[in-house]
């Protein structure tokens, strides 16, 4: 984004604290002017001294001494407050930098998740900010110090020194200047590209740890480790190839800081050997050139700094300047008292240039228990994922009571559908947490009423903790179908006016599914209802059938009447039933209704 950008950004953070910023540069000012002095008074104590015209008395020079010593002391602490203060302001701009970064990701849309790796994102928003700490922490107040002392002493040596002397410091600083940022911005390419294949590192390192199963049971270990290798040299290539600019620009900053200590002593030399009582003058000079040391080479440093921390703030930045494809409307209506009456005209949709669902058209009335049914890559999961806006239709319109659910407050609209998707994700913290997820004031009988609705209750009952037991990372300590059952009382707590389950009881034996299937019919009365499923009972008890093909609805109707007169679908119901018909035999017969086609 280039080094304009990546300073507005740190000015934009810097000034978060801003009482912090003007105490500090107000401190730092003092500092360095109090450090400006003393040069001052060591040319008074040389020259008082002159054998030849001795101008203090032996108290003076004491006076003058002890201040010296003082000032000097002063000068520090003054420094050291001000340091202090820098490092409160510099800690809350990387706060509120890891605030907005953290924020501007959880504002995108599904869309942005497709498209990003997530190693990539993990990396921008940890070890990228890390990488900005430095320069917020030290950066900035060596910045303000060095640039405010440099001023000074140079204002300081103008005025105490001939021209000779001044104007060698005039000329060589910006040329120093000029070279140090050259060889700066040779770091900025590496520096980027080694936050990239961090990036990457973080992405290898991730889908090793979460796909460990796989990786094991192919045999895949030695090949895994050779692309983290692989990545993992690249990443030490490119930092070595930092490492030697730096290297270069540190000595160069030594090399600079020598010439100048040579020019000055034979400049100096020269004007002392034609006037022995300058002598007084060449000292106060080597005192300032010595107070220019330290931020000539903070300088170099902090420029350091800065490109390693452009590289991190330009990908940081890509994030906090993206905008979510799914935007609220400019006067949203509330979703308070929908009944849950929905439409779908004319909607067609695609992640890409390519159609995924072509022309839907269908109606689901409130209550009204729909079922969905198609081949693989039908299009089934993404369309009731346009319910919720995960994503928006290309052309037409989805409504709900009648009102285009772009309308909608986003947050509300969600909070009245309940989704339970067939990619279940349990948080590492308590069952009760998880179940209560959606509606952070729960009460315990409103979870416990939810996962008996789940036909999980008795399991958690079971458990030494019950409602407290600790899940693991993902839901680790449970089995698949336990899962399931949480992330269906945890759609069911929030008591939605939409009710999505996508193949929600897959992990689930068919007797258990009778169950759950029993306990929400007492639920569903006033939801709407879509369910993805391969099972039969679920199938048949569904009040309307929609049957997909390459994202093509191209059946609607009960079980009965599809059953005659959709092919597809007959194929379809006729597979699954040979596939489960043991099962389906275990369950009364007065629940499942007579099979058509025996």
């Amino acid at each position: 984004m280039g080094f304009a950008k990546s300073l507005k950004m740190i000015f934009k953070y810097s000034f978060k604290s801003s009482r912090a910023m003007s105490i500090t540069i107000f401190l730092m000012t003092i500092g360095s002017l109090l450090s400006a002095i003393v040069p001052w008074i060591v040319k008074s104590i040389v020259d008082g001294i002159n054998p030849e015209t001795p101008q203090i008395s032996m108290l003076e020079l004491i006076f003058l001494v002890f201040l010296s010593v003082g000032i000097g002391l002063t000068s520090t602490i003054v420094g050291g407050y001000a340091r202090y203060i820098s490092g409160i302001m510099s800690t809350k701009a990387v706060y509120f930098l890891r605030r907005d970064i953290y924020r501007a990701i959880n504002r995108q849309s599904f869309s942005f998740f497709d498209k990003t790796e997530t190693g990539q994102l993990i990396s921008r928003a940890t070890s990228d900010i890390e990488a900005t700490s430095m320069l917020f922490n030290m950066g900035i107040s060596f910045a303000i110090q060095s640039v405010v002392s440099i001023v000074i002493t140079l204002i300081s040596i103008t005025l105490m020194t001939p021209s000779n002397l001044a104007l060698m410091l005039w000329i060589g600083i910006p040329i120093y200047v000029i070279i140090v940022v050259y060889i700066a911005g040779k770091l900025r390419i590496p520096f980027i590209e080694s936050r990239e294949v961090f990036g990457d590192l973080t992405t290898i390192i991730r889908e090793n740890i979460i796909g460990s199963q796989v990786v094991r049971i192919f045999n895949s270990k030695q090949k895994e480790k050779e692309k983290f290798n692989n990545c993992n040299q690249k990443f030490l290539d490119l930092s070595v190839k930092a490492i030697k600019l730096q290297s270069i620009l540190g000595q160069f900053g030594r090399f600079f800081i020598g010439i100048m200590t040579i020019f000055t002593f034979y400049f100096g030399g020269l004007m002392v050997f034609n006037d022995p009582t300058k002598l007084d003058i060449l000292i106060a000079f080597i005192f300032f050139l010595t107070i220019l040391y330290n931020p000539l080479y903070f300088f170099i440093m902090i420029l350091s700094q800065f490109v390693q921390a452009d590289a991190s703030l330009t990908r940081v930045n890509e994030v906090l300047e993206l905008t979510p494809e799914i935007k609220e409307d400019k006067n949203p209506i509330s979703t308070s008292n929908i009944s849950g009456d929905i439409v779908f005209k004319n909607v067609d949709f695609g992640y890409t240039s390519t159609m995924v669902l072509k022309n839907l058209n269908f109606s689901a009335k409130s209550g009204e228990k729909i079922a969905l049914l198609g081949t693989t890559g039908s299009g089934k999961s993404t369309l009731i994922s346009l319910l919720p806006r995960f994503y928006d239709p290309v052309s037409g319109e989805i409504t709900i009571d009648g009102i285009n659910i772009r309308k909608y407050k986003l947050k509300e609209l969600r909070t009245q559908i309940g989704l339970v998707s067939q990619n279940i994700f349990l948080f590492n913290s308590t069952i009760g947490e998880n179940i209560a997820f959606g509606k952070e004031d729960a009460s315990f009988d409103e979870i416990k009423l939810a996962a008996e609705s789940a036909n999980i209750s008795d399991f958690i009952e079971s458990l030494p903790d019950k409602y407290e037991t600790v899940v693991g990372e993902r839901g680790t300590q449970l089995s698949g179908g336990q899962k399931q059952r949480i992330a269906i009382a945890r759609a069911l707590i929030i008591k939605p006016k939409i009710l999505i389950l996508d193949d929600s009881t897959s992990s689930v034996d068919v007797e258990t599914e009778y169950k759950i299937q029993s306990a929400l019919k007492n639920l569903m009365g006033e939801q709407t209802t879509f369910i993805i499923t391969q099972r039969i009972s679920t199938i048949r008890d569904a009040e309307k059938i929609l049957v997909m093909d390459k994202g093509r609805i191209i059946g609607i109707g009960t079980h009965e009447v599809l059953f005659d007169s959709n092919p597809l679908y007959r194929q379809i119901y006729e597979t699954l039933y040979r596939k489960q018909k043991q099962s389906i035999v275990d369950i009364p017969n007065e629940k499942m209704g007579e099979l058509k086609h025996e």
